[in-house]
């Protein structure tokens, strides 16, 4: 027996090695994801937009894709590996690159303003799918926005596992800077200097294309103060100053139009700001031009706009059952009405209805919750389901990605705010059943 473990044991070793062996030196020779973007996916691409007739003088754009369209927000890792594709492209001979709009965009002109970045003729976009087992796929296509199709030879696809850091970026959700404006991404308040040049790029092209002269504005600033956007129209007229698109005087007698700037309150802490340039003289041939964006505004409160239509309900009284049936962990749940606003998650007054439904008021000292009862600890969560938008979750004022949770105890009631002045009629429409797909 001795002599044949002896023998068998470098047998069976040698077996293991010759297994293994090849298996880590395959693995060694896989490469990682940053490394085929950098050494195949950037000189295809590059290749591609440079020598096909298809792509010569056509804009494109560096997109992240999400079921095939671009995602206004993705994993951090996709938006890193657009960002190395798109800073490798930007420079690379006979290639155009749309405007951005981002802190470290290249593409953007400050003398003078170039307008000729803003009509985008293909998104190119990498989309990461999860393969299951630790793998992932990443894809590159190219869609042609007049034809709404993919191009045809436009494509390369890397599979693999990520690394633990590769992993953990892919789990962390950002927000698409280049979507920064719009509704989806809206600016934060501490970004004026990024919302001034968006604004300034859009009304200076808007000015360019108009066609009746030369305006020479003063400004108007009235609507800024006390809030924290003072000082933004002026921001916005140093930068199209400093483009040549329009010419600033204090001189009323000599400005033939106004400059203006304004926030619309839209819902809770989001504002739409349209900057205007508007002919002083009602009667000259020059047209109103105007720009906007998305902005957060935290810190101010706007009575609700023309945009919020009050929510249309038969009444809500003090507590209102709507306790489930043959419930397990849930063993009640309430609407109630909380005495102290503080509770409430939006920093507002909340709407509620007058015990005869007559008419809808306004209280600084109330608004209303969902109150849930557990027979045991559990972790809650609070959806709503909306008529126009399907599903979606109720969060804080931050609406942060990672989903809010609220932590029941056994027997105890746990009271979640209701953001009543955030719904619209359509969100509160009654329906026989839910849309399990939403328009």
């Amino acid at each position: 027996m001795t002599i044949k473990s002896k023998i068998l044991a470098p047998a069976i070793f040698m077996l293991i090695a010759s297994l293994t062996i090849p298996l880590t030196v395959a693995a060694a020779r896989k490469p990682s994801v940053h490394s085929w973007v950098e050494n195949d996916l950037t000189p295809f691409v590059i290749e591609q937009l440079a020598t096909h007739p298809r792509f010569k003088g056509q804009l494109v754009r560096f997109v992240v894709f999400e079921d095939g369209n671009p995602a206004p927000r993705s994993n951090a890792l996709a938006l890193t590996l657009r960002d190395l594709l798109a800073d490798a492209v930007i420079n690379a001979p006979g290639v155009r690159v749309g405007w951005l709009n981002t802190s470290n965009d290249k593409t953007r002109s400050q003398d003078p303003i170039d307008c000729t970045r803003d009509t985008v003729h293909y998104f190119i976009g990498l989309e990461i799918s999860d393969t299951g087992n630790g793998n992932y796929k990443v894809d590159l296509r190219a869609l042609d926005l007049e034809e709404r199709s993919w191009v045809a030879g436009f494509s390369r696809s890397w599979k693999g596992s990520f690394s633990h850091t590769e992993y953990r970026t892919y789990r962390h959700i950002e927000r698409d800077k280049s979507f920064l404006g719009q509704r989806t991404v809206p600016f934060r308040v501490t970004q004026p200097d990024l919302l001034a040049a968006y604004l300034a790029h859009e009304l200076g092209c808007a000015i360019l294309r108009q066609q009746s002269g030369e305006y020479r504005v003063t400004l108007d600033t009235d609507d800024e103060k006390g809030n924290s956007l003072d000082g933004l129209v002026e921001l916005v007229s140093n930068n199209l100053s400093g483009q040549q698109v329009l010419k600033i005087t204090t001189d009323i007698d000599r400005a033939n139009a106004v400059l203006t700037g304004k926030a619309h309150h839209i819902d809770e802490n989001l504002y739409q700001y349209w900057v205007i340039v508007a002919p002083a003289d009602a009667s000259s041939e020059m047209p109103t031009v105007s720009a906007s964006a998305y902005v957060h505004l935290p810190d101010l409160n706007a009575k609700p706009s023309i945009f919020q239509t009050q929510p249309r309900v038969a009444a809500i009284l003090p507590r209102i059952s709507v306790a489930p049936a043959n419930a397990d962990v849930l063993t009640g749940m309430h609407i109630v009405e909380l005495k102290q606003n503080q509770a409430c998650t939006s920093g507002v007054s909340y709407a509620y209805l007058s015990r005869n439904g007559s008419r809808l008021q306004s209280r600084d000292d109330h608004c209303f919750a969902m109150q849930v009862k557990t027979s045991r600890d559990a972790v809650v969560f609070f959806l709503h389901h909306q008529r126009n938008h399907g599903l979606v979750r109720l969060s804080d004022r931050e609406c942060r990605q990672s989903t809010e949770a609220r932590i029941a105890r056994a027997n105890e009631t746990v009271d979640y705010a209701l953001p009543l002045l955030s719904l619209t009629r359509d969100a509160l429409s009654p329906a026989a059943t839910w849309q399990v797909d939403p328009e």
